[in-house]
């Protein structure tokens, strides 16, 4: 059996997060060098899959890291920074029911038996 599941812990370890004091008492905010995995799935770029616009996007983001440019970011940040287009979660949502449809009728059933 494999767990290919990762924990909450190892996927904060690969976007970079850290826990930023917000300069307000003992107050801390969350921030990423890279989008957590609830702000990706709501962006525009998540689409089940790495595309070659996903590969553009994180080039030039490890690029403005690597030379400066860039900070990490809350959540909220991301969210908006991912926005490429509201429509782009009803689409995923079609396609997904779409695809589902499809592997439950009669014909993907005739030509996977």
């Amino acid at each position: 059996m494999v767990d290919d599941i990762l924990s909450e812990e190892i996927l904060d370890l690969i976007s970079g997060t850290y826990l930023v004091d917000t300069g307000k008492g003992d107050q801390t905010s969350t921030k990423s060098w890279y989008p957590r995995a609830n702000s990706w799935d709501v962006g525009g770029l998540s689409v089940d899959f790495w595309t070659e616009e996903c590969e553009k996007w994180f080039t030039k983001r490890r690029n403005l890291i690597l030379s400066g440019e860039a900070q990490p970011l809350s959540g909220t940040e991301w969210r908006r920074a991912l926005r490429m287009s509201r429509k782009s979660p009803i689409l995923m949502t079609r396609m997904n029911n779409a695809t589902l449809s499809y592997l439950h009728s009669p014909l993907a059933y005739s030509l996977t038996h």
